[in-house]
């Protein structure tokens, strides 16, 4: 499960996957309502960021130039079965 969470499904999630990110809240009149900055990815918010060097980007836009995210679907996919099978077998 461990090699799963820090593999595949790491680098999907970074690479991929959108998140939104809370800004903070604004009152309005009664309740207060909260403001949330446009959907990123993890390494985009990183390309983004004027604190991280430019051949920390660069290394990181090789990195996922070489990743196929469909490969990647298919490996969480097949530790997911794997992890599914392991559980019915220690019921």
């Amino acid at each position: 499960m461990n090699a799963l969470l820090k593999g595949p499904y790491l680098q999907l999630l970074t690479c991929f996957h959108a998140i939104l990110k809370r800004k903070g809240r604004r009152e309005v009149g009664g309740p207060s309502r909260r403001v949330y900055g446009r959907a990123q990815t993890p390494l985009a918010r990183v390309w983004a960021s004027r604190h991280v060097l430019d051949a920390t980007k660069a290394t990181l836009r090789q990195k996922k130039a070489g990743v196929n995210p469909f490969a990647l679907k298919l490996a969480v996919d097949q530790s997911m079965k794997e992890i599914e099978t392991f559980r019915r077998r220690s019921e």
